[in-house]
């Protein structure tokens, strides 16, 4: 800050902005990159297909164990 003759006070103020981009380049061996876009790929696929189509079904003896079990509840009643 200078003083004039005079009295009075004077303030010199400068901004400067600079803005910076930078991009990394990873370098990555070929079979690294050859694995990790097949993985990708594969990845992608089985989001293509039905969730339920990797649900074992429902096998023959638990098919049969749940038929017999819904017969249990029901009774029959017979005049004596």
């Amino acid at each position: 800050m200078s003083f004039k003759i005079g009295g009075s006070a004077s303030k010199t103020t400068s901004t400067s902005t600079r803005n910076s981009q930078s991009t990394t380049t990873p370098i990555v061996p070929e079979w690294a990159t050859g694995v990790t876009q097949t993985a990708a790929g594969r990845i992608g696929d089985l989001f293509g297909h039905d969730p339920y189509s990797f649900v074992a079904g429902i096998d023959p003896l638990q098919r049969q164990a749940a038929q017999s079990a819904a017969s249990l509840g029901q009774w029959s009643i017979r005049p004596t």
